[in-house]
């Protein structure tokens, strides 16, 4: 059951490798712990007229999280400062200690660590440059949070920044 998804011609690379996106999210799919946008490719008419290979994708959003965590109230920014669900003003205190602040001390560090999920962060970063994805980094991100820690029935979350892999 789906509220939403995406129909995606395949971005920028529309007229050489339309699945690109799809394919390098696919590769990362079992072996890390970041959101990946699902998707499936489709034939797309639109009232009878052929208008070529799309691909269904998930939308990421409140309601792939409460599908995929079980997550019913949480904080989500993109694009680096702008909200789309809750508050974000603890990323942007984050974000302004990591400007400010050294992690060379221990204390820093762990203070880093109980606010951003830190192997999360490792994988994505480690994909965007394996992908050779060009918008990166303060392009097509996303990043989110649950208000608190919980553990459902699909996944355990800790209320740590989480980044989502897409474009």
């Amino acid at each position: 059951t789906f509220n939403s998804f995406i129909l995606r011609n395949g971005g920028s690379d529309w007229q050489h490798v339309p699945f690109r996106d799809a394919l390098l999210q696919s590769l990362i799919k079992d072996s890390t712990d970041v959101d990946i946008q699902y998707f499936q490719p489709v034939r797309l008419f639109i009232n009878g007229e052929y208008w070529g290979l799309y691909f269904i994708r998930d939308r990421f959003d409140a309601d792939y999280l409460y599908n995929h965590y079980g997550a019913k109230e949480i904080d989500m920014a993109s694009e680096v400062y702008n909200t789309e669900y809750g508050n974000i003003d603890d990323y942007l205190r984050l974000r302004d200690f990591l400007r400010k602040e050294t992690l060379n001390t221990k204390a820093n560090y762990e203070f880093v660590k109980s606010k951003l999920d830190l192997e999360n962060f490792a994988d994505y970063s480690i994909a965007q440059i394996y992908y050779m994805n060009v918008d990166q980094p303060g392009k097509n991100v996303k990043i989110w949070r649950t208000k608190e820690a919980f553990e459902s029935e699909y996944k355990q979350t800790d209320g740590r920044w989480r980044y989502m892999l897409f474009d």
